[in-house]
């Protein structure tokens, strides 16, 4: 039984990640780091869609318009409007992008492709400018949220360290992980992150040794001035005999 419990704890550990609960105090997550964020999903059903405007293409020779009276064509105006959009969201591959192209009668509107900028935008500036607008605002939200994270792992340590490790040897073993698990190195790509935990758990680890080291101190100098007292004491008595 002890070996299967041993077993099973072991395997806990490795399924554990660096952001996971642990049995005796939750650490919250890590951020998402700068260009790791998650792709958009590709179109789904595109083939579908571009046989339906395949055909109606050929069979028109224009693409369907959206006020149309004719509910059908209002329909495939709504599909030709989602394509445009995953377009513009970077959702279409290179191959499916080539395959609306080959349409003859079929264009991208409005729709500038994710990344790039119209050719307005390219000659006089304008139309890039939201784009960039737009990137900022995204990094600045980004870092405003590893701030947070920041603050309050700092928190969730300060308090954990003080309330339950009491004990000299039980705040160094617990500072001891925490330095592993916060270590730069231990953390590519979230290096900005989790160094001012790591600076943080370094600057209590010294603080530990200056407090282990004052206490031992203490206990030698009291021991000292107890054996001096002891001696003083036989010293009397015996001048006193």
């Amino acid at each position: 039984a002890s070996t299967a419990g041993g077993e099973a704890a072991a395997q806990r550990r490795r399924t554990r990640g660096p952001g996971d609960t642990h049995d005796d105090l939750p650490f919250l997550a890590l951020p998402m780091p700068k260009g790791a964020r998650r792709k958009p999903a590709k179109l789904p059903g595109f083939s579908k869609l571009f046989d339906s405007v395949r055909d109606w293409l050929e069979a028109q020779g224009s693409l369907p318009w959206d006020r149309s009276d004719d509910k059908d064509e209002r329909k495939l105006a709504t599909t030709v409007q989602k394509i445009r959009t995953a377009y513009s969201d970077g959702r279409l591959s290179e191959d499916q992008v080539r395959s609306m192209e080959d349409l003859e009668g079929w264009n991208w509107g409005d729709a500038a492709r994710h990344g790039e900028s119209s050719e307005e935008g390219e000659q006089g500036g304008g139309e890039a400018q939201p784009q960039a607008a737009d990137d900022d605002d995204e990094d600045g939200e980004l870092q405003q949220q590893q701030q947070q994270w920041i603050r309050l792992t700092l928190q969730r340590l300060a308090s954990d360290l003080q309330q339950k490790h009491p004990s000299v040897p039980e705040r160094r073993s617990r500072l001891r992980q925490w330095q592993r698990m916060y270590h730069p190195d231990k953390n590519p790509s979230r290096e900005d992150e989790v160094k001012p935990i790591f600076e943080w758990v370094q600057k209590k680890w010294d603080e530990e040794f200056k407090r282990e080291k004052a206490e031992s101190s203490d206990k030698c100098e009291g021991a000292a001035a107890e054996a001096g007292q002891g001696a003083g004491a036989g010293a009397e008595a015996g001048q006193g005999a």
